[in-house]
């Protein structure tokens, strides 16, 4: 889809003749980029982030759902993201990161597994469970802003700087993060961005 063409649908005559239905519809809602999650859905528009689906308790959707068992919302709705023109999304399981033309990298829904870098990892392994409206994530001083590129797995997160280096974060327990997995909480998530070894 081009960022101005509108997505139409109309039923044939023969469709109609047949009983089918014979509504036509126009859908006018446009975007310049969408992405899809495993139960949801986020577009770009002028700028604009919209998000629709499943109304999950963790707020991917970018605002804290009515009830639990919230019905799913299958209408855009507008994620509030101030000041901020988003150039790219990427949506992981329960979780959305988008990239302004900043070049700051922003995470809404679940932080169960440290995806949205959001707190620190307790004693007994936990953090923060979810952020229901968009986060600045904090990268290292070493991380050289600005961001170029964003990309989510199920539950890490990984981010490119403008040296072209390789940041992680989120679950780790088969090494997605570039790290050692082990039993210990430190090595089964990380809430932080970590910069990932390439081999030369």
């Amino acid at each position: 889809l081009g960022p101005n063409d509108g997505l139409r649908s109309a039923t044939t005559a023969s469709e109609a003749a047949a009983g089918r239905g014979a509504t036509r519809l126009d859908y006018t809602f446009r975007a310049d980029s969408i992405a899809l999650g495993p139960t949801f859905a986020c577009s770009v528009s002028g700028g604009a982030v919209s998000c629709w689906g499943e109304d999950r308790a963790s707020g991917v959707l970018g605002r804290v759902p009515a009830m639990s068992g919230a019905p799913p919302v299958s209408l855009p709705l507008a994620v509030a993201l101030p000041g901020e023109s988003v150039a790219e999304l990427a949506l992981g399981q329960d979780f959305v990161l988008a990239r302004p033309r900043t070049g700051r990298v922003y995470c809404w829904g679940s932080n169960v597994e440290g995806t949205c870098a959001v707190g620190s990892i307790a004693a007994d392994g936990t953090v923060p469970p979810a952020t229901t409206a968009p986060r600045v994530i904090e990268f290292p001083p070493t991380f050289a802003m600005p961001a170029r590129g964003v990309v989510a797995g199920r539950e890490p997160a990984c981010a490119v700087d403008s040296a072209q280096g390789v940041w992680c974060w989120g679950r780790n327990t088969l090494g997605q993060i570039g790290r050692a997995p082990s039993d210990a909480p430190a090595g089964r998530r990380f809430v932080r961005p970590v910069p990932v070894y390439l081999p030369l």
